[in-house]
């Protein structure tokens, strides 16, 4: 019976070795070592692991700044998994692509920090950012030492205390000071604030995820000399609780509440590739409607004046008003159309007349015009918990549409939560 290596883990590791190599990563030694550890590995787990690793690396490109950044956090979810269920004795499997989370640290300045436009950033979060990497800095320097030495001598018995040197508190308390102001800022009515709100976002999950590459690494490397040491239980517990913090605090981003209701309408996920992929790393996800509304038509009612609906008039210009007896329940409703799934834009157009699109002029009058309109009548849909609707245009995000007076029947639309005149229910 051959006793060799299974031909097709020993090709994967082989093949990731490739992908890392042509990023300039010089992996040589540790997959000498980790197929020494793997030779007869049949474990499912790190079958699994190595096929997924291999996966997500094997479309690098030194020169794809962004999916560099987004390929590190799609890594560290399958170690986070690994870190729990791959069995010690081939924990060592984890150095592959510890190896890229190290290279992305010692290139943060081009893969990593880019991503932050820093002159939104407030100067006090500079200069508080600078110099959480400067405490990052300390331990990095002493947790490569730690891993060239695993990987130069195959070494496992290196003493597990070493590790006390790495403070795995670092940036803790600055992590959670930008979340309250986060949270702070996505409850503001001034659209002019969200660009700088969205940069600190990026800023937060930047150094969130560089913090994470450390605290990965230092438990490979712990588990690797020890397994059983109450110094490994220490960093999993230090792990979990910032995988929980997180995920405690992105949670606000998966459901809109009225009082964050100008970010939802001004922040665009298809344009915050960084933000969506790390909440989906901690289990969260935008909101989406298309499956919810796309090809479907509804009435539309204000809470503020149930009995009555949004019309468009078979007047020349398509004036959208209300009515409380409208002479054909068709005009009653709206077809809506999506045209981006990730953003929740959609198209609206009156059901009667099919070829009609409900569009907000620049006097924030809503008016119904033939033909499919530009910008100014797509228009961003935005569900809350009690399953009732906000809507402004991607033309003037955070300019919601709202019936003036149900009596006199205008519909309009101004910035801002305009309360249940604004808060519209979608009757099928």
């Amino acid at each position: 019976v051959e006793t060799g290596f299974i031909p097709s883990l020993d090709e994967n590791i082989s093949a990731v070795e490739l992908h890392l190599s042509t990023l300039g990563i010089n992996v040589k030694a540790v997959c000498a070592n980790v197929k020494s550890v793997c030779a007869s590995c049949t474990n499912d787990d790190v079958v699994q692991f190595i096929k997924k690793l291999q996966k997500i690396l094997e479309d690098v490109n030194k020169d794809d700044v962004k999916s560099l950044l987004l390929k590190g956090i799609e890594l560290t979810v399958i170690m986070n998994t690994a870190i729990e269920s791959v069995d010690t004795e081939y924990i060592s499997i984890l150095r592959l692509p510890a190896c890229f989370l190290q290279w992305l640290w010692s290139n943060r300045d081009r893969y990593v920090l880019p991503h932050i436009n820093f002159a939104l950033v407030d100067s006090q979060i500079r200069e508080d950012h600078a110099g959480i990497l400067k405490q990052f800095e300390s331990s990095e320097d002493y947790l490569e030492g730690l891993e060239n030495h695993l990987d130069r001598t195959r070494d496992q018995h290196v003493d597990t205390t070493m590790i006390d040197w790495i403070n795995l508190n670092d940036g803790s308390t600055f992590l959670a000071k930008v979340q309250i102001t986060i949270g702070e800022l996505m409850q503001t009515n001034d659209i002019k604030k969200v660009p700088r709100l969205v940069e600190l976002i990026k800023l937060y999950v930047s150094i969130t995820f560089l913090k994470s590459t450390i605290m990965l690494r230092v438990c490979c490397i712990a588990q690797t000399m020890d397994s059983k040491s109450l110094i490994v239980s220490g960093i999993k517990n230090v792990i979990n609780k910032e995988q929980q913090s997180d995920r405690k605090f992105f949670k606000c981003f998966e459901q809109p509440t009225y009082n964050r209701a100008v970010f939802f309408a001004c922040f665009n996920p298809s344009e915050n590739d960084l933000i969506v992929s790390f909440a989906k790393s901690r289990g969260v996800q935008f909101q989406s409607l298309r499956d919810e509304l796309d090809g479907k038509h509804f009435a539309l009612r204000p809470q503020k004046w149930p009995m009555y609906w949004a019309i468009m008039s078979c007047n020349p210009w398509g004036t959208i008003w209300s009515t409380q007896s409208p002479y054909d329940r068709k005009s009653l409703y709206f077809d809506f159309q999506s045209v981006s799934e990730k953003d929740n834009y959609f198209l609206v157009k009156s059901f009667q007349w099919k070829t009609w699109y409900m569009f907000m002029k620049d006097t924030a009058s809503l008016r119904g015009k033939e033909g499919k309109p530009g910008a100014d009548g797509e228009w961003k849909i935005i569900k809350f918990e009690d399953g009732r609707y906000m809507m402004c245009t991607r033309e003037w995000p955070g300019k919601f549409a709202y019936m003036k007076d149900a009596m006199l029947g205008e519909v309009v639309a101004g910035y801002g939560d305009r309360g249940k005149a604004g808060h519209w229910i979608f009757e099928k």
